[in-house]
């Protein structure tokens, strides 16, 4: 099973052409991600985490890291049931 720090590093650069992406990437500075892309990659990290983002827990992310502390620090039994 892929770590966490893998499954959100995939998912961010699905949405992305040929742009490198580190766990330090700024999503909208480094990366370019608008208000749509954002909301967009939300649902992508919900259908990989088995989980529903709410709009509160997503607010203060601004890099991949955040995103990743995010799921690191979620319900364990969550993460678990998403394979």
């Amino acid at each position: 099973m892929a770590t966490i720090s893998a499954r959100v590093i995939r998912c961010v650069s699905k949405r992305l052409n040929n742009t490198l992406v580190s766990r330090e990437s700024n999503l909208v500075t480094d990366l370019e991600f608008d208000s749509l892309g954002i909301l967009e990659l939300v649902m992508d990290l919900e259908d990989e985490f088995n989980i529903n983002i709410s709009d509160r827990y997503f607010k203060d992310v601004k890099t991949v890291k955040d995103i990743i502390v995010l799921l690191e620090n979620w319900n364990e039994t969550v993460i678990d049931n998403s394979d």
